[in-house]
């Protein structure tokens, strides 16, 4: 081979060896860079959600399939610099309900806004969400988005522990019930790691919710770094985790279940996007929580 042809096919070669090395080191850095995720709060500041959640009790054939959602606004009302203070407030709840229960068809419509309440026992149903509609529920986090135990209205609580309001959770199931509520809430406020993260780093944490005199619910979850969104400044988190119910009138009696989700976190606002909740109490219940966060002063489209 000619020394020219020669001296331009190594110079090709090592262009190609330099590109090669360029790619595979950016490709490692961008891998490695690591991000700080923490919920931002101040006084005064506002978040807006809408929370929709299929609950499937029983099964195909004797079972009730329910649609739940719920409008929501969340207000800083006080901030440290350790924790904040939140007060969540239900603006709207609106209740689908279809199935059998062995007794005939059931199918109930309830939405708190405009009144309506079609079906068997959507009159105590639109009356029972009057009650949880406009109340407040207090609870303190952390910037990693802990949260201690939510705290209800004392008109809520007795309301809630009144035997109307137990015979219908007990018919309706968890969209219903204070059991539902704090399930709701637990799956708004994802923790977040101590440490800067990196694609598939992972970070756990476990608490304990009471849910009055109906049952006491301990999640273990187990966290993992996904990677970017689709929109800049925006992460995706993915949850696995174990929930366990002891009955507060039998606490011998528990039933476990499986969640998993995937949370879309903001960490530019500080705050949670969107998200999505699956879990499954087997023989007992199944259910998909889906957040959506609309600008604040927005109603959620419907």
């Amino acid at each position: 081979m000619p020394a020219r042809l020669l001296t331009v096919s190594m110079q090709y070669r090592l262009a190609f060896m330099l590109i090669s090395m360029s790619t595979c080191w950016l490709s490692s850095s961008y891998a490695s860079e690591k991000v700080s995720l923490r919920w931002q709060y101040k006084d005064g500041r506002e978040f807006v959600y809408q929370i929709q959640e299929q609950t499937t009790l029983g099964s195909e054939r004797i079972g009730l399939k329910e649609k739940l959602t719920c409008d929501l606004r969340v207000k800083c009302t006080r901030t440290s610099a350790k924790e904040t203070e939140l007060s969540v407030m239900i603006e709207r709840i609106q209740l689908s309900v279809t199935g059998d229960v062995g007794n005939g068809a059931v199918k109930v419509e309830v939405d708190t806004r405009d009144g309506t309440s079609t079906g068997s026992g959507s009159q105590g149903l639109r009356e029972h969400f009057s009650t949880i509609v406009g109340s407040v529920i207090s609870l303190r986090i952390d910037e990693r988005g802990r949260a201690g135990q939510p705290k209800l209205e004392e008109a809520l609580v007795e309301k809630l522990r009144g035997n109307g309001a137990k015979e219908l959770a007990g018919f309706f199931g968890d969209p219903v019930s204070p059991v539902g509520i704090m399930r709701r809430l637990h799956a708004m406020f994802i923790v977040l790691p101590e440490e800067d993260v990196t694609d598939g780093d992972t970070w756990d944490h476990a608490d304990k919710w009471d849910a009055l005199d109906y049952a006491d619910i301990v999640f273990k979850s187990q966290y993992n770094y996904i990677g970017s969104g689709e929109r800049s400044g925006t992460h995706r988190v993915g949850l696995k985790a174990e929930e366990t119910m002891s009955m507060s009138s039998s606490p011998d009696i528990k039933s476990e279940g499986k969640v998993i989700g995937e949370f879309l976190f903001d960490a530019v606002d500080g705050c949670l996007e969107q998200a999505t909740v699956t879990c499954k109490h087997v023989d007992f219940f199944e259910s998909i929580i889906r957040i959506s966060r609309t600008p604040t002063g927005e109603r959620p489209t419907r």
